[in-house]
This record gives structure tokens, sequence and C-alpha cells, in this order.
């Protein structure tokens, strides 16, 4: 099995310009996207990939940019949605306004019927359901699968995918969360070394698994 795992270009939530969970990409996003895309279609070999994003608007413009330099079609898939919690340790429930996205990404594959239901598809969940989805959702992928998610979703499947015990996934799982969550983009940025997968989770950080063995790297700037 071959994948690549890409997380979302830079969001305005990670900058300070808005609160909603929810953030269209940043200027600079824009750009990191499109950067990835031309270095994928120059650095790897994208035949017979098959695409796949999570829902959110961050993701979906980031998957929209990468298809139409790439070629890859990308079907939107809700279990790529990023893990719900708050920093208190409780969980929350969440939404999303999905209404008229398949009309602004007509260039995306949305399946019917999973997008006439509420647009309020997000479910508080323990880190044990959350795993419970990971490993659903990467077992139902392709041989060649191009992924576009968020953080904490890329490192639990990047775990799965070289065989991590369940033990040591829900550890890293719970310490990415609240590190991302607790910390400025400068601070995630400065400690991305201490934290195993973690360099594939700055904005449009790529990790790369291919029969059980990873690696993780960006080609985007930051600033």
């Amino acid at each position: 099995m071959e994948l690549l795992m890409i997380r979302n270009a830079e969001a305005q939530t990670s900058t300070g310009l808005t609160v909603n969970s929810d953030a269209a990409l940043t200027d600079l996003g824009m750009k990191q996207a499109v950067i990835t895309g031309v270095w994928l279609r120059h650095n790897m070999h994208l035949k017979g990939f098959k695409g796949f994003v999570a829902p959110e608007l961050r993701t979906l413009q980031t998957a929209s940019v990468i298809s139409e330099i790439t070629g890859v079609e990308f079907v939107v898939d809700s279990n790529l949605r990023d893990y719900r919690f708050d920093r208190s340790g409780g969980l929350r429930d969440g939404g999303i306004n999905i209404e008229n996205r398949s009309i602004l990404f007509m260039n995306l594959q949305w399946p019917a019927k999973e997008w006439e239901k509420s647009s309020n598809f997000y479910s508080a969940e323990t880190v044990e359901q959350f795993l419970e989805r990971g490993n659903k959702t990467i077992k139902s992928y392709p041989e060649k699968a191009l992924i576009i998610s968020h953080a904490s979703p890329i490192v639990l499947m990047s775990h799965m995918a070289t065989g991590k015990d369940a033990v040591a996934i829900k550890n890293t799982v719970d310490e990415t969360a609240n590190f991302v969550a607790s910390s400025s983009i400068k601070t995630v940025l400065g400690q991305l070394e201490k934290y195993v997968f973690l360099n594939g989770v700055r904005p449009c950080g790529i990790t790369h698994v291919v029969d059980g063995e990873a690696k993780s790297f960006s080609r985007v700037v930051y600033q």
C-alpha cells in the first residue's frame, strides 16, 4: 500500500485571523497549496492514485488547487474530518455548514447520499472512537491513495499504516492534538522534531508511506 498524506495549507485559524474552526486558507496558504501541487506533479508518480479529502473548507481549498495542478481526482470523505476535542479534556459537538460547497468545489466528487444529511455531521467522540474511525477509514482505501486531511488524523493514519501498537497510537494522538491546539504556529514549527511524524503536519506537510515504511517532509514556505 502506498499513501501520500498531506495536511491542509495554512488556514486563518492558525494565524489568529479568526476563531472559526472551519476557516478558509490564508493568502500564504493558497500559495502553499500551489507549490505543493507543482512539487507533486514533478516529483511523484501519481498515476493510479485516488484522492480523498476531508470536508472542512481549508482541506477542500487545498485539494481543489492540488487536483487542478496534478489531475488527481478527489472524493470528499467525512471520515477524514478533524478530531474534535477541547483543551479541558472534555468533548464538544461541532459542525460545519456544507451548503453550496458542492457548487463551490465542482472539481471534487461529492457522494450524494452522504451530503443529503444534516450539515452538523460532527459528533463528540472519544479517543477510542477516533482510533476506530481512522482504522476503518485507512482499511477502506485503495492501494494508492492521496489523502488531504488534518494533523491528528494524519498522525493517526501514519502510525496505523506503519504498524504501531494501539497504546502508542493513542498516546501520540493525545499528545499531538493537545500540543497543536494549545500552541502558537511558531511554537509548533519550532518543536516538531520532538514528535513522531509531526514534520508531516506542518501546513502542506507530506507523509509518504510505502509498504509500512514512512517519511515526513515539506516543500513549502511558512512566512
